[in-house]
């Protein structure tokens, strides 16, 4: 995937010691999911997948750490009214391929969200392995109370497109006890 200049500019992309760290840099977006992001994301993902000295990769959101949602909604049609079937197939689309694509790594992707997310942002954290946050965070999903579902695949299990894992011996391993809030 050829990834226009608006995507690599909206991206920090860095390597420490095979772990790949993607940083949303688009403050204007409000760091949320714009075409731009989503191509970059996107090739940033298919890239790690055919590199095998990536061994882990970190999705983060630039500024205060807020994973806003879809604003590529406003960048296919301003108002919301307007689209149609079409306009929110393609968004679908591309929000479950990218959600598809995180959760088919057969590494770990480790999400960080300091202040919370929203819509599209919270689904593409939910794709990830691991989601580190911290307690004042917030996080929703505002689209249904527009009496939409969240559409991007978020919602829906990871491991039921993962290869199986060692077992809950690794999750330890990587994780240790757990000493947070239980649910």
């Amino acid at each position: 995937m050829s990834t226009s200049p608006a995507a690599a500019s909206c991206l920090t992309i860095a390597r420490d010691d095979g772990v790949l760290r993607l940083t949303k840099t688009n403050p204007k977006s409000g760091y949320g999911i714009s075409i731009a992001m989503w191509q970059a994301l996107t090739a940033a993902f298919e890239g790690a997948r055919v590199d095998p000295s990536v061994r882990a990769i970190v999705i983060d959101a630039g500024g205060r750490g807020f994973h806003r949602g879809a604003v590529m909604v406003t960048e296919l049609q301003p108002e919301l009214a307007r689209l149609g079937k079409a306009d929110f197939r393609n968004l679908v689309q591309m929000g479950q391929s990218l959600g598809r694509l995180i959760a088919s790594m057969s590494i770990p992707v480790i999400g960080i969200a300091r202040a919370g997310a929203l819509g599209g942002g919270l689904e593409l954290l939910l794709r990830c392995d691991f989601l580190y946050t911290v307690d004042a965070a917030e996080f929703s999903f505002p689209e249904v109370t527009l009496g939409l579902l969240p559409g991007a695949g978020g919602t829906q299990p990871r491991r039921a497109v993962r290869r199986p894992t060692a077992g809950p011996s690794s999750a330890h391993r990587t994780t240790g006890p757990s000493h947070g809030r239980s649910a």
